[in-house]
């Protein structure tokens, strides 16, 4: 048996065995079904949204819906941008599974990290917070109302509110 032989068996083998593992549980040989796609529904419960919050700070952000529950935020501060620092908040946000109240309350964590000229050198600056409010997202419109507030360590302590809306795609 041949260098070229024992080749094209082994990517038979190979091809045969990734073949079955790709196949979804429960399938029969020989049956056919039409793929199937889980499409999120049109509730706002998973996809991408972009929205704005104000907090003392115009702040535009995009949130990404990791699950029913999770979600993550990057938002930029633009008052950040007039003072010559390049800022970003970071947060994942864990929304509490109660369907039945029209307000959706959520508890997460954050961190800020924003960047800029400090005399001859750079600084940078990293501030973790802990975040938590509610959001109401309309039934029939996909967009969401919401209020917020956030705790970062210090001394003292710094507590912030922001409200905001988003749009969800």
């Amino acid at each position: 048996m041949g260098l070229k032989t024992k080749y094209w068996r082994a990517l038979v083998l190979g091809v045969v065995l990734l073949s079955v593992g790709l196949l979804p549980a429960g399938t029969v040989w020989g049956q056919t079904s039409p793929p199937t796609v889980e499409v999120a529904p049109a509730s706002n419960t998973s996809g991408l949204g972009v929205g704005l919050k104000l907090s003392g700070d115009l702040i535009p952000f995009v949130m990404l819906r990791l699950s029913r529950q999770l979600a993550f935020e990057v938002g930029l501060p633009l008052s950040a941008l007039g003072s010559g620092l390049l800022a970003m908040m970071l947060d994942l946000k864990f929304f509490f599974p109660l369907e039945s109240l029209p307000l959706k309350p959520f508890l997460g964590g954050g961190v800020t990290f924003a960047m800029g000229g400090v005399g001859a050198g750079i600084g940078v600056l990293i501030v973790p917070s802990v975040i938590g409010g509610a959001e109401f997202q309309f039934p029939t419109f996909p967009l969401s109302l919401f209020v917020e507030a956030g705790l970062s360590p210090g001394a003292p302590a710094t507590l912030s509110v922001a409200l905001g809306a988003r749009y969800d795609f």
